[in-house]
């Protein structure tokens, strides 16, 4: 638990390495490999072990396309080699300001820290490829994926870096956009944890989301306070994000029920969308322990039948 409940300090996130070697997780049954090169990697090139003909999908490589079969069926289909190969995992953290928010126990932007650290570590400990998109809600702060755990230490200190009312002079950006740009840097095949509110993706920008999903294992991890699933009693209430004061009117039942409405829509709308993508929706609350959740939830057969159905999908083993 963060000494702070506002914000995180690089040695609380430099400690968690010793928590995440508990995660145990593997590249069938849970996320990473307890080996290097233990992924099974889609590779298309000559001198690699031919696997599958399947249908053509965006982002494949033309020269791996099976003309006799295309010319047969009249659909394009594409031969799948495959050799042994670590996987690259990226993450995508919010630290914009609707994430500086919590009224039990620390901030959503902390928990978002502590998950994307705990996370990193397990990568780190299997010489995994780690990179980083740190959304701020102004010019994304990117980290190319690379090998080591040196690679982690840069996107953490980031991390503890950040405040509340932390500002640069980079133009605002939506984090819509930001997915966009990122995609260039991550490499099919990768894993790719989202650890936000999404509260700054409207439904409209779902496409943005779709479009990582391409030759990729996408995660979502949904950071959320209990006070937005459930509001208090009447009143008005005086919130901060370490810098500013707001109040908040929840006088009337109609006040009320309007904010709950607007979560729950927002969290169904994320729940029906990742579930038409076989995906499911990882919850953290911002009273309950990373560590247990993540162990908890990354051992479940549900998420580890998603991950894995939908590496088997894309054909990555």
């Amino acid at each position: 638990m963060t000494v702070n409940p506002t914000r995180i300090t690089l040695e609380e996130l430099i400690a968690l390495n010793q928590q995440a070697a508990r995660l145990n997780v593997s590249s069938n049954s849970k996320i990473f490999s307890q080996r290097v090169g233990n992924y099974r990697a889609l590779i298309k090139g000559r001198g690699m072990e031919f696997e599958e003909v399947r249908f053509y999908q965006p982002g494949d490589d033309i020269r791996s396309i099976d003309w006799r079969v295309t010319a047969r069926t009249g659909v394009p289909h594409t031969k799948l080699y495959r050799e042994e190969k670590e996987r690259p995992v990226f993450f995508i953290i919010d630290q914009s300001q609707n994430m500086f928010f919590g009224t039990q126990v620390t901030f959503k932007s902390v928990i978002a820290a502590q998950s994307a650290a705990l996370l990193g570590w397990a990568a780190a400990y299997n010489n995994d490829r780690i990179g980083a998109l740190i959304h701020t809600g102004e010019e994304p702060l990117l980290f190319r994926p690379k090998i080591g755990r040196r690679t982690l230490l840069p996107i953490l200190k980031k991390l503890s870096e950040i405040a509340p009312g932390y500002e640069n002079t980079c133009p605002k950006s939506s984090l819509p956009d930001v997915l966009d740009k990122v995609r260039a840097l991550i490499k099919p095949g990768s894993y790719i944890f989202m650890i936000s509110d999404f509260s700054t993706v409207p439904k409209e920008s779902y496409s943005a989301i779709s479009n990582l999903l391409i030759n990729n294992s996408f995660i979502p991890i949904f950071v959320y306070d209990p006070l937005e699933l459930s509001p208090p009693p009447p009143g008005h209430y005086t919130v901060s994000d370490g810098v500013n004061f707001n109040t908040i009117n929840m006088q009337t039942k109609a006040q009320r029920e309007l904010y709950q409405h607007h979560f729950r829509k927002h969290l169904k709308n994320l729940e029906q969308f990742f579930k038409l993508q076989g995906i499911p929706l990882l919850k953290i609350a911002t009273y309950q322990d990373c560590t247990q959740v993540l162990k908890q939830a990354l051992g479940t057969k549900s998420l580890a039948r998603g991950i894995a159905e939908d590496s088997r999908k894309r054909g990555y083993y």
